[in-house]
């Protein structure tokens, strides 16, 4: 057979002639700086799909100077053609990036269609409003931002993480949420306390929303009405005046329990379908709370609650009191888990299990793992 020439061969590339979906999944198992510089000494044919990754996830601790950070961000997001990125992961860990590169870089990325970013910066940096304003992205994660939004508009954003954030009012935070008309999981922990001025930001029900974790306890928790799972982190007061209905809420975190837990059990009128209860941790400044007293069983607690689960335990008697009261009350309990602290001696964590298994169980099917 004779030899093909070179530009047959070049033809012939069985790789090259590949749609670009499948190239770019090649490139996309080597780190970003080698994708790109391996498309770069290939055939032409590869040359502008590393400047067209769908996929960017770039790290300023991969490079040796601020510069050539700066530099890297520039050669893909601006020598690449129009092709849509799909997602752009960029983390700052050691550059302090000049706000002007970054706005311009955020231009450039909504112009590209983003729909899946994520920012994390070394320092708090201003957000510029832009951001706001794309009907592509779906997928919003900022960390270490600060933010005054005076409009927003994002209709196709389904996925919000806002992670310690400052927020220059509370219009800022009204705005974003009420932005966001189709948002499903809500991720918002503010990094600063508010200053002593800061009103309860007005929030309209989210009625798309499936999953929230809140934290700041100044943000009403009846926007969050319609969720399935809720988290509420440490500072938030437990009361039924300002504990809304849940109708659809089947899960319950809570990653540091502050208030008495009778306040707790009183809130838990208000998720009538809660089949899961989480408790990472009782605060200590609870001991000497009680449940005993209290008469009126929630009706999740006396149908429908299927899982509690408490970490952190110490044998403590408002853990112990709590860990009991469901056990006598929750008829369709089938697990309750139970994880000691890592403090605890054998001794001590034996102890505690003979105490919480002699304990009478309103669930003939429950059953207790105690680690």
């Amino acid at each position: 057979m004779a030899k093909l020439a070179p530009e047959q061969e070049g033809e012939s590339d069985r790789i090259s002639s590949l749609p670009d979906p499948l190239l770019h999944h090649i490139l996309s198992f080597l780190p970003i700086k080698e994708a790109i510089a391996t498309s770069l000494i290939l055939s032409k044919r590869w040359t502008p799909l590393g400047l067209a990754m769908p996929a960017l996830d770039i790290h300023d601790t991969d490079f040796a100077t601020c510069k050539s950070f700066i530099q890297f961000v520039d050669a893909v997001l601006f020598l690449s053609d129009s092709k849509p990125i799909n997602m752009f992961r960029l983390k700052f860990q050691r550059f302090q990036v000049p706000p002007v590169r970054i706005n311009l870089w955020i231009n450039s990325l909504i112009n590209h269609k983003v729909e899946h970013l994520e920012l994390d910066f070394y320092g708090h940096i201003h957000v510029p409003s832009r951001i706001f304003h794309s009907s592509t992205i779906k997928v919003l994660k900022l960390v270490k931002v600060k933010l005054n939004a005076r409009s927003v508009n994002l209709p196709s954003l389904k996925v919000l993480y806002l992670v310690r954030v400052q927020f220059s009012n509370a219009e800022t935070v009204a705005n974003i949420l009420n932005g966001c008309a189709l948002l499903e999981v809500l991720v918002l922990k503010s990094w600063s306390a508010p200053s002593e001025d800061f009103n309860r930001p007005r929030i309209g029900r989210l009625e798309h929303l499936v999953v929230a974790q809140v934290q700041p306890s100044w943000i009403p928790l009846a926007a969050f009405s319609d969720v399935s799972l809720l988290r509420i982190e440490k500072g938030y007061t437990l009361s039924t005046s300002f504990f809304p209905t849940f109708y659809n809420l089947t899960r319950l975190d809570f990653p540091c329990l502050t208030d008495d837990v009778t306040n707790l059990v009183r809130c838990l009128q208000n998720c009538p379908k809660l089949e899961i209860l989480t408790i990472l941790k009782l605060d200590p400044i609870l001991e000497g709370s009680s449940v005993e007293s209290m008469l009126d069983v929630p009706q999740c607690l006396a149908t429908h609650l299927k899982e509690f689960r408490l970490s952190e335990y110490r044998g403590l008697e408002c853990e112990f009191k709590l860990a009991i009261f469901i056990l006598k009350n929750a008829s369709a309990l089938t697990n309750i888990f139970i994880c000691s602290s890592t403090m605890e001696n054998a001794d001590s964590k034996l102890q505690m299990l003979i105490r919480l298994s002699s304990c009478p169980r309103a669930s003939v099917n429950c059953k207790l793992m105690f680690s």
